[in-house]
């Protein structure tokens, strides 16, 4: 009987803990805008960042450090900004990608701007001024997680040529609007005691 009851505090002991889900809220470590009319103006020290069309297209980029969670299971993933601004009539049709290139944000231009990859795409409607623009960005993070694709932040662009478009606080702005990435996830199962804890009990 006594060695029937050591199997089974071990089997007890060695099964998993269920699997607990947490949140995370991330601000940016980068962010800028580039212009097509200024194509040599860095914008990475601004308050803001802007996107649509001003004389030129004008698109947005975002990065988040993503390295202390590389081993989490994404839930879901929400990216949020907060609009302050509209200029003329914003474009309908908005756009955001997977930035494609490393880019740094003191020197970023739109003569170096990095490229954008098309593999996630998300469509999405101008934000009214003063309100957070709440985006679904589950997928790339996924991505990014997964080693499938390097995380070199978030692309905004859009393809019309009428002026328009929204403008959004940035990582340097100095209130609680930053920019700001949501992620719920569940992390990986562990025991619910050590080896030394198990052979304890036999003494």
């Amino acid at each position: 009987m006594k060695i029937r009851l050591r199997v089974f505090s071990l089997l007890l002991c060695m099964s998993p803990a269920p699997t607990l889900a947490a949140e995370v809220t991330l601000n940016p470590d980068a962010d800028s805008y580039v212009m097509a009319y200024s194509p040599t103006y860095p914008r990475g020290d601004w308050t803001n960042v802007s996107m649509g069309y001003d004389r030129g297209d004008v698109d947005a980029l975002v990065r988040f450090d993503l390295s202390p969670y590389s081993d989490i299971e994404v839930s879901s993933a929400e990216l949020q900004v907060c609009c302050f601004q509209n200029w003329d009539t914003p474009p309908v049709d908005n756009y955001l990608y997977l930035t494609a290139n490393a880019w740094d944000e003191a020197t970023v231009i739109w003569n170096n701007k990095p490229g954008y990859n098309t593999a996630d795409e998300l469509v999405f409607a101008p934000p009214s001024e003063d309100t957070w623009l709440n985006l679904d960005v589950t997928e790339f993070i996924e991505d990014w997680i997964a080693g499938t694709y390097p995380n070199y932040g978030f692309y905004m662009t859009q393809t019309t040529t009428v002026s328009g478009g929204f403008s959004f606080y940035s990582r340097e702005w100095s209130g609680s609007e930053k920019p700001r990435l949501v992620i719920q996830y569940t992390g990986g199962a562990v025991e619910t005691a050590s080896w030394g804890a198990i052979k304890a009990q036999d003494n």
